[in-house]
Formats: C-alpha cells, structure tokens, sequence
C-alpha cells in the first residue's frame, strides 16, 4: 500500500493543477440556492455564485459533507493508502472538523489511520499547512510528524480578505442591511480576518475603488521584517487580471516574496464576500 494521502477541504483554493500533481484529494462543500443544492468546484463555481447574486440578491448557504460521507471518502482513501491527513476549515466558521471526526468515529478500527487537523484557517491560509504536509510525504515523513509540523506554523499565518462593501454580509446575515447601506454610501471596504480560527471583521478601508487596495496591501505587509518571504498568496473573487497584476506590483513593492501564488477563491468562499475581493495571505517566520 502506498504510505500517507493528504486530503483538504476544496476552501484551501488550491490550483487543480497544483492538487494533481501533488497527489491531494479535495473534499468538496454543497451550496443550497433557491434552485437546489450544488457541489462546489464540480457544479458550481466562484463565477456562477457571482452572477447568481447579481441577478437574484439572496442568500446562499454552505455546508460541508455529512458524517457519513466524510466516513465513505476515508474508507475508500484507505484502500489505497496506510494512511490519511484531512486539512479542514477552520471548526471557528464551520462544523466541517466536527462532521470529520465524526465520520472517522464511523470507523472502527481504521479510525486510527486517521488524521484529521483543524487548520483554524480558511482559503490560502490553509495553503500553507498543505504546502508543508506535501514536502514531508514526499520526503518519507510518518504523519504524526506531519501533523505536529503543520499545527505548529498554524499561529504564523496570516490571513485576510478586503471586500468592495458589505452588502454580500448583508444578504448572508452577517450584518444587517443598514449597516451594508451606511458603508456602500461612505464607500468604506471591509477587511475579513482570521483570528484564532474566527473570522472577525475589524475594520475598513475608504477610498475609491482605485485607491483602497494599495492603502490595504500596504497595511497588512506593514511589519515587513517579520514576514517570511518564500511564498506569498494573492487570492481573489472576481477580479480582473488588470488588478491582479496591479495587486502584484504593489505587494512587490513592499515585500520581496519568492513566490507570489495567483489563486481563485472557491465558491463556497465567494459565497461570502463577492466580486471584487481579494486577499494577500502570507506567513511570518
């Protein structure tokens, strides 16, 4: 049998081209419109979560696979494999570590096969952890060193998104339509971050849409000499590659990284924050 498969949520964001060649295996989340339910990265994607609330304006709600599935995916995995480690979304903004555990209870005793790490992170901040756990498979590592590993960078990555206003909260109840309306007209621009696996929203950047990515880029990467420069992620929902590239230029600017990664949010992550939103999501040493 061949020795330890690395599993991830499909919210990691990851290139298929990337997880290919890499020998990963995304678990895929469901999207519940009003016109059913739909697998995410299979039946829907980023750009069709976008037109959708174009054109309809509600609400779209996410969910990981049950129990049962998650037992199903391992069981099959361990057919082929000694062993298996499944990156999860943050167990702070999804119950998708719970119903992981909960399908590896299902198990028996191959449950101790198992390996199941809560990243506390969400898109390209997962990256991270996934990006390590494939050097160490591929150098022959046990999975327990694997995940030792990985949760110890967990507290070094950074995470953030900014959003071209709030409206898209709105429609997901996580703030009220009132609110969305105040900062469309002061056109203020919302900053998702992960903090301690929750996502919090602490503040805004004002400006015009030319503007306020410069002045948030600029913000994030402002502790430059802390900031591991081997890899960094641009990730986004929406964008053109006119302000990606632009996006590239200014985080350059700033900090040298080695590798600037280009990724397109999931749809499940889009379903949360709309077109127009990207994040630059990088680790400090």
């Amino acid at each position: 049998m061949k020795k330890t498969k690395i599993l991830t949520d499909c919210i990691s964001d990851l290139s298929t081209a990337y997880m290919q060649r890499s020998n990963i295996e995304p678990i895929r989340f469901y999207l519940t419109l009003d016109s059913g339910r739909f697998m995410d990265g299979y039946e829907i994607s980023a750009s069709n979560v976008l037109e959708y609330y174009m054109e309809n304006g509600t609400k779209i709600i996410s969910n990981p696979p049950c129990a049962e599935e998650y037992a199903d995916i391992y069981r099959k995995t361990l057919l082929e494999y000694e062993n298996l480690i499944h990156f999860t979304i943050s167990s702070g903004i999804s119950d998708g570590y719970q119903q992981a555990n909960a399908g590896r209870d299902l198990l028996g005793e191959d449950a101790n096969r198992v390996y199941i790490v809560d990243t506390k992170s969400l898109s390209s901040g997962m990256a991270f952890l996934i990006v390590k756990a494939v050097e160490m498979v591929a150098a022959g590592k046990a999975p327990e060193e694997i995940v030792e590993a990985t949760k110890a960078i967990v507290p070094k990555i950074n995470v953030s998104f900014i959003t071209q206003n709030a409206d898209h909260l709105a429609i997901n109840e996580r703030v009220s339509h009132k609110l969305a309306k105040m900062v469309r007209t002061l056109r203020l621009r919302p900053i998702f971050y992960m903090d301690n696996g929750n996502l919090t929203v602490p503040g805004f950047k004002c400006g015009f849409i030319e503007g306020y990515p410069k002045r948030y880029i600029r913000s994030r990467l402002r502790h430059h000499d802390k900031i591991d420069t081997e890899r960094a992620f641009i990730t986004h929902a929406g964008c053109t590659k006119e302000q990606i590239d632009s996006y590239i230029e200014e985080v350059k600017k700033v900090v040298p990284f080695k590798k600037i990664h280009i990724c397109t949010a999931s749809a499940t992550v889009a379903s949360n924050c709309g077109p127009g939103t990207f994040g630059v999501i990088f680790m400090y040493k």
